[in-house]
């Protein structure tokens, strides 16, 4: 078939004539639409956490009839917050195609400050197109932090001054430092409100 690529096509046909015909020739333009693909998004994670390393891929499913042949093309990634906030893939939003799918990376995961992400794909290539967006909405939990206590003195008498060590870590699937303020507190046994 014809590639939209390269549309319109001008059509020429020659007759060279006979004993008894003269020759002659005729033209016409034919167009050649792009064919419509349809795209399927999925998530490399079920229930990521903030921090977790997280991949989206495109997929091409199918091409509608009368449409036929594999795109070449690239796909283009959008992945937005709930919050307005726009994330973007490991090395750019349009990621080209291999085979039929396509991956947009966050090797340092998504910031869990919108509670999900749309994550919309749409193929960039002169012979196909996709009208409906493949999507996927991924929510995002905030990761795990661990809290340890150090180099607390092993006795103390009144009126003393001390110190000690406060550590926090975040817990795996999630990656990467906390930030931040944290509070503290000593407190006697006896104290009976919120310590």
């Amino acid at each position: 078939g014809l590639l939209a690529a390269g549309s319109p096509y001008t059509v020429s046909a020659a007759y060279s004539g006979d004993t008894n015909y003269a020759a002659s020739t005729g033209t016409t333009t034919q167009d050649v639409s792009r064919a419509t693909a349809t795209i399927g998004v999925t998530s490399s994670v079920s229930s990521p956490v903030s921090g977790q390393p997280i991949s989206f891929t495109a997929t091409i499913t199918g091409i509608n009839p009368p449409g036929m042949g594999t795109p070449t093309g690239s796909i283009v990634f959008s992945v937005v917050g709930s919050n307005g906030t726009n994330e973007t893939c490991q090395g750019g939003d349009t990621v080209p195609l291999s085979g039929s799918s396509a991956a947009c990376n966050f090797p340092a995961g998504l910031p869990a400050s919108a509670l999900n992400y749309t994550v919309s794909a749409t193929l960039q290539d002169p012979n196909y197109k996709s009208p409906v967006a493949g999507t996927l909405v991924q929510a995002i939990q905030r990761g795990q932090t661990q809290e340890t206590v150090s180099n607390w003195p092993s006795s103390i008498v009144a009126s003393q001054s001390f110190t000690f060590d406060v550590t926090f870590k975040t817990v795996a699937p999630a990656t990467g430092a906390p930030t931040g303020q944290f509070e503290w507190a000593v407190c006697p046994n006896s104290f009976q409100g919120v310590c």
